[in-house]
């Protein structure tokens, strides 16, 4: 009897776990698979297609480990998902203009539920509806489709953000190797999420044309350093011929400098970018004025600490000299004025143990940053 209730406990568990796990699954709140949040996929359209009164969602995407573009879409009113490679038979797309090597995310995207679930994606309607006449398989491709996400339009909003370093840089802290790193580690933090660069996106029309303006903005911020050198009229000769020299940059060498800059993007994995010439503390532990950074928190522990080793210290030591005072006990005046010498070292320590931690860390090769976070 014990065995049949044990047994019938068993499989009630079992059955419990896997209706919580389908429940989980019914209600993640995303279409999208888990790849995309965890970075190991990068998301590169997503579309609406509102037909008969349904809304379903279809989004192309690439998978860095397999570097295949793949397709998510929902069907009967967003309750189902279902994955297919972009090469798939039951997908149908103007093959010139989305592949692993140059693309751009088509205009329309649709969905035909009847029968076998089929896909359709055009940079005009007319090309869907032409092929769906010869599908067989019941419906034609119709309903409104809505672009929803580009990531083209995405990486000229980063582009667009990137200009504000030409106003935070001045002209005698600007590099063109430190802009180089500069490049690289943003768009892959921000955009690429510690991946390599895949083909269709160095190969798109919009990134290639961002690159051109990136360099040309480089060749007009150059140029406009060095006419604020040459009109600066407390400059001599002499001085000016030596800053000049920090800007005798050739357009071909700003030019090979973004080549450079796309080649490591492509083998970011290959290269050690986390070396102490191009990792700064920020880059570790963020921004100390920022909430949602590590450095925010880290920096108040700290202050917190020092402030009340000093003020422990000051009491304890107030207290223990005046029981020494009272007691009139050399010996134990003696020993106070250990403890007092004791505490301060400790509370030197304390108050430079970041800057100690930084210079393990520069020792160790993994960070080059004097500034500590402003910790």
């Amino acid at each position: 009897m014990k065995k049949k209730v044990k047994f019938i406990v068993f499989v009630v568990s079992i059955f419990m776990s896997n209706f919580a796990t389908v429940f989980a699954k019914a209600f993640e709140g995303s279409y999208l698979p888990v790849c995309i949040s965890d970075n190991s996929c990068l998301l590169a359209c997503e579309y609406e297609n509102n037909y008969e009164g349904k809304k379903e969602k279809l989004a192309i995407f690439y998978d860095y480990s397999s570097k295949k573009m793949r397709v998510v879409f929902t069907t009967g009113g967003y309750n189902q998902r279902t994955f297919y490679d972009l090469d798939n038979k039951n997908v149908f797309y103007e093959k010139e203009l989305f592949n692993a090597d140059n693309s751009s995310c088509p205009e329309y995207a649709f969905i035909n539920e009847s029968g076998i679930n089929e896909l359709c994606f055009s940079t005009s309607k007319n090309y869907c509806l032409d092929i769906s006449g010869t599908l067989g398989f019941g419906k034609k491709f119709e309903g409104n489709s809505e672009r929803t996400y580009n990531f083209a339009d995405q990486i000229s909003l980063y582009y667009n953000d990137f200009d504000n370093y030409f106003y935070d840089v001045s002209c005698e802290n600007f590099d063109l190797s430190t802009l180089e790193n500069k490049l690289i580690n943003d768009f892959n933090k921000n955009f690429l999420n510690g991946n390599n660069l895949p083909s269709f996106i160095e190969n798109n029309d919009t990134f290639q044309e961002l690159n051109q303006k990136q360099a040309d903005k480089i060749k007009k911020y150059v140029n406009k350093c060095k006419d604020s050198i040459t009109n600066n009229q407390e400059l001599d000769d002499e001085s000016k011929k030596s800053a000049l020299q920090k800007f005798d940059y050739s357009d071909e060498d700003i030019s090979e400098m973004l080549e450079s800059v796309n080649y490591k993007m492509k083998n970011y994995d290959k290269l050690d970018y986390k070396k102490a010439s191009e990792i700064n503390c920020e880059a570790l532990l963020g921004s100390v004025t920022n909430p949602d950074e590590p450095a925010y928190y880290i920096s108040m522990a700290f202050n917190i600490i020092k402030y009340l080793s000093t003020l422990i210290l000051i009491v304890f030591t107030i207290v223990d000299y005046i029981k020494a005072v009272v007691s009139k006990d050399d010996e134990e005046l003696s020993k106070t004025n250990t403890r007092f010498v004791k505490r301060f070292i400790f509370a030197i320590i304390i108050f430079v143990l970041p800057s100690l931690i930084i210079m393990v860390l520069e020792w160790g090769g993994l960070i080059n940053d004097p500034s500590i976070c402003g910790i």
